[in-house]
């Protein structure tokens, strides 16, 4: 690839014809990191016998990420964020918040039947 020919950068021959096939869909989620989550108190001992961690700590949304893994979905995208009563995510001026709440982009890959799963 060179800097001079972006069309090199883009996929050729058979290859492109199988870039050019692929078909995405996408989903938003909010996640909420936070020890009482489905799970998270065991896996982080399982895997972190000796941890102590913190009651909002990101592992805490490992079994929530893995089931959606699970069913195809790819993470895209993860940014913690500040949100209002509604669900609207507010724009934080230039004083920094702590947060255990994740807006997430997932997206997987829609096969010939179709999306596999309806929100």
């Amino acid at each position: 690839m060179s800097a001079e020919n972006p069309s090199e950068q883009l996929p050729q021959g058979s290859e492109q014809k199988e870039w050019q096939g692929q078909k995405w869909e996408y989903q938003t989620h909010f996640l909420i990191a936070h020890i009482d989550s489905e799970g998270a108190k065991e896996l982080l001992k399982e895997r972190w016998p000796e941890w102590e961690p913190g009651e909002f700590v990101p592992e805490t949304m490992i079994p929530e990420l893995n089931a959606l893994g699970e069913n195809g979905w790819e993470l895209i995208l993860m940014q913690p964020v500040v949100t209002d009563k509604s669900g609207s995510v507010l724009h934080v001026g230039r004083y920094p918040k702590t947060s255990n709440f994740y807006f997430c982009v997932f997206k997987r890959q829609i096969t010939q039947e179709g999306s596999q799963e309806k929100r």
